[in-house]
C-alpha cells in the first residue's frame, strides 16, 4: 500500500470515528474517552509523518 492511499484510509477512519463520536454523545463516556484518544493518536501520527517528509527528501514521484 502506497503512502497516499494509507494517508487517505487514515484521513477517512478519522472523519468516520468523528462522525461516530458526535452520534454517540449520549453514549458511554468510556466508550467516548477511548475514541478521543484513537483520533489524537492517528491525528499525532499524521503530524509526523508531514514534518518529516517536510524536513527530508522532496516525495517520490
Amino acid at each position: 500500500m502506497s503512502e497516499k492511499t494509507r494517508r487517505r484510509l487514515l484521513m477517512g477512519l478519522i472523519v468516520l470515528a468523528l462522525v461516530i463520536k458526535l452520534n454517540t454523545e449520549q453514549f458511554n463516556s468510556v466508550l467516548n474517552m477511548a475514541l478521543g484518544l484513537v483520533l489524537l493518536v492517528l491525528a499525532y501520527d499524521l503530524w509526523r509523518v508531514g514534518r518529516k517528509r517536510g524536513k527530508g527528501d522532496p516525495p517520490k514521484p
